[in-house]
């Protein structure tokens, strides 16, 4: 949906700009993509890349040389170990954790709390301790 929206304000000829929070702490190496979204008190650290439309929510961290794709939303209190990589589409649920190295497909959903110790395929619904398929995504409007 927001991807749609974001495509509708750009062929209307605006822009959206991006929004970062005071309280952030981003390393100087990091780069954002148009329109990210980064709320009080997030930590992105070193040669760390976030994509287009991406929210970066409320003291959610991301380590070191991780790939956030467009328009991914990490809730609040989401931990991204180092390298891991989060494809396009993607919803990280508030308080889950994800080690380092993994990688997240496109257009999945990891659920509130779960924590990701396995690579988790593209849309897919993940949850739990570990973080498991539990469905297929059938998102219609991205």
């Amino acid at each position: 949906m927001r991807k749609s929206v974001f495509q509708k304000v750009l062929t209307a000829g605006y822009t959206l700009p991006s929004l970062i929070h005071p309280s952030a702490i981003i390393a100087p190496s990091v780069s954002l993509g148009n329109s990210t979204v980064i709320m009080p008190l997030c930590v992105i650290n070193a040669n760390a890349t976030i994509g287009t439309g991406t929210i970066i929510n409320t003291a959610s961290i991301i380590e070191h040389d991780c790939k956030v794709g467009e328009f991914v939303h990490i809730s609040p209190n989401v931990a991204l170990g180092g390298s891991v990589q989060i494809e396009n589409l993607t919803h990280i649920g508030i308080g889950s954790c994800i080690i380092q190295n993994i990688h997240v497909g496109e257009n999945s959903v990891i659920g509130a709390g779960s924590t990701v110790i396995h690579a988790i395929p593209s849309n897919v619904t993940a949850v739990g301790n570990p973080a498991r398929a539990i469905t297929l995504i059938d998102k219609k409007d991205n």
